[in-house]
């Protein structure tokens, strides 16, 4: 394993030595590439102890400035007309709405691609198309929450708010984190695998005498480079520079490897 990750960053011409690897091995590859992808996510939601101060201010400081005339009352949402008011967003990440319609559907509330959704006696999230559901009095502090006090006193709002997500997320950390982290590795293991079926292609269209199980262990070893670049943006957020060195890395690995394989074939 070692080996395989060392030469295909440092010597990626030594990945022909591998073309015959076992699918499993192969596979193992991929997940450990996408489990490190993941690295962030993991840190984050293991090491979640509450809300930070930043993210408590950015609550308070995008909450509805107008009065919704609405109130949680025996842990139910109660408004007197039918409304869909978004009432906070998280650092434009994940959004909160309050939606009093008589009938919910999920998908049209938001366009984003995570959202939380307060109706009726349920709290629903989610996340890609992937709906998570809880009743209100899970959280004993939006008992009682009027949003007609948004406009004069919206502490009254943001610290039940504030309060009640918190304790939810302590009390339910094991449960979430497994369940973020596991589709955080899922879905960047989907991603892992695109790029390496996508290498794959492109190495089999211009090496047509090498069989496509081949090119596709060359596609995962060699995308080692783009695998990192994109760890790191994860945990530094994107930007120009790493998708330069996304094609850099890119180009380097694919150039050496195509020397390599010329060269074999020459032979």
């Amino acid at each position: 394993m070692f080996e395989r990750f060392r030469d295909s960053l440092v010597n990626p011409e030594k990945i022909l030595y591998y073309r015959k690897d076992s699918i499993f091995r192969v596979l193992f590859v991929m997940l450990f590439y996408a489990t490190l992808m993941s690295l962030f996510m993991i840190v984050d939601t293991t090491t979640f102890d509450g809300l930070n101060i930043p993210t408590k201010s950015e609550i308070q400081d995008t909450l509805y400035e107008e009065n919704i005339d609405c109130q949680i009352t025996s842990y139910n949402l109660v408004c007197t007309e039918e409304q869909s008011e978004m009432l906070f967003t998280y650092f434009g990440l994940i959004d909160f709405y309050i939606v009093s319609d008589e009938t919910l559907n999920i998908s049209e509330v938001s366009k984003e691609d995570a959202y939380i959704v307060l109706h009726e006696d349920t709290i629903y999230a989610s996340t890609y198309g992937i709906v998570y559901s809880v009743p209100i009095s899970t959280i004993s502090e939006f008992e009682g929450l009027d949003l007609n006090e948004l406009e004069a006193n919206p502490e009254l709002v943001s610290e039940p708010l504030i309060t009640g997500i918190e304790n939810y997320l302590l009390t339910n950390k094991t449960f979430l984190a497994s369940v973020l982290i596991g589709s955080s590795i899922l879905i960047n293991f989907i991603i892992v695998s695109i790029l390496s079926l996508l290498t794959g292609v492109f190495i089999r269209a211009r090496y047509k005498v090498i069989p496509y199980r081949e090119t596709f262990r060359f596609g995962v070893y060699v995308s080692s480079s783009t695998f990192i670049v994109l760890t790191l943006m994860n945990m530094m957020g994107s930007s120009f520079i790493f998708i330069l060195f996304i094609v850099i890395f890119n180009s380097r690995q694919m150039g050496r490897l195509n020397m390599a394989i010329n060269k074999a074939m020459k032979k």
